[in-house]
């Protein structure tokens, strides 16, 4: 990163280095305008073949669904239990683990505690922890205070949150715009917009109108501000979208394409979901200046030397969405 500024200095004016930062962080796996290391930049293009691309045809929702009736499935010693906020880990006489849980509720995307019930505890003699970076650091348990484990969970990596939005209309009516343009970047809090094409299933038009990991409070506020639009098919209020905050988006997308809002037309459904809260704190991680990836990895995988508790999870794994079932790989061998 250092490097890269002292190339921007030397050779280019501020104007053309803010407008390459820009541009760059569309295409790059961390954002351009942060401090964190820069990763090789990437051609958005799809790749070419006879099958360039594979789909989850049910949708990314299905990976995790699948996986879950997968493990109930192998035994039916296997349980799992929905809504249960992992609070403490200690080690009893004997050596097993005590895990205590606080249940929780989940209301329109918001989770709390349900105040009504007690805390329940569990037994275990290895524990397998595959919860994000906000839970653990929420974890009262001895491993993550030892200060080495500390500081790599706290500063390694930092937490980049994200935001979706999704419009749907019976046509691709912006496909005839004189700017018509399958992605853009703009300054506005709609960030990156895309053209997502139509769905197999119903014919529809699909419009990405944002797709930021910036304005990450405008969109909180006001999101929830006003009525919601009566359009989100599977009923999941978490997702569903205001009148206002769905005419702030065809107001600024109008913007970047030189219309007015008039010209935006008024979704059929919409909707937009926030990773910035709990439980997950984040939509994904950014690696920080100063730590040697492999040795954070390696490290975090298995924080205590005498404790059987790994963490499985995609925080400190080097690659991205799959970082995960790349740690559950790394994890099973020393298992």
């Amino acid at each position: 990163m250092q490097s890269r500024r002292l190339f921007d200095a030397k050779y280019l004016d501020t104007e053309t280095a803010q407008y390459i930062s820009d541009a760059s962080s569309f295409k790059n796996e961390h954002s351009g305008l942060s401090a964190a290391n820069w990763l090789p930049i990437s051609d958005p293009s799809l790749p070419s073949g006879p099958n360039p691309v594979k789909t989850v045809q049910q949708g990314f929702q299905a990976i995790p669904e699948t996986m879950v009736q997968q493990f109930l499935d192998a035994s039916s010693a296997n349980r799992f239990h929905r809504n249960h906020h992992l609070r403490s880990i200690s080690k009893n006489e004997d050596g097993n683990y005590v895990l205590t849980f606080q249940p929780t509720e989940t209301q329109a995307g918001v989770t709390s505690d349900d105040k009504s019930a007690s805390t329940k505890r569990a037994c275990a003699r290895k524990v397998v922890l595959a919860i994000p970076k906000l839970a653990l650091q929420h974890l009262d348990w001895k491993g993550l205070k030892e200060d080495t484990v500390k500081d790599m969970l706290d500063n390694a990596v930092r937490d980049s949150p994200g935001a979706k939005m999704y419009f749907g209309y019976d046509d691709a009516w912006w496909r005839n715009l004189s700017l018509a343009a399958p992605f853009a970047v703009s300054t506005t809090p709609l960030r990156q917009t895309y053209d997502y094409a139509e769905s197999k299933s119903t014919a529809k038009a699909v419009l990405n109108p944002s797709y930021t990991d910036m304005y990450m409070p405008f969109w909180e506020e006001i999101v929830r501000n006003g009525d919601f639009l009566p359009s989100t098919d599977t009923g999941d209020m978490s997702i569903a979208m205001s009148n206002t905050s769905v005419y702030l988006a065809r107001k600024l997308y109008a913007e970047i394409f030189n219309l007015t809002v008039d010209d935006v037309p008024q979704p059929k459904s919409a909707v937009m979901a926030l990773w910035t809260s709990y439980p997950y704190g984040a939509a994904w991680y950014e690696w920080n200046p100063g730590y040697r990836w492999g040795a954070v990895e390696t490290k975090m995988l298995k924080p205590s030397d005498t404790d059987d508790v790994f963490i499985a999870s995609n925080i400190f794994s080097v690659p991205w969405a799959e970082g995960g079932l790349d740690m559950v790989e790394k994890m099973l061998k020393i298992l």
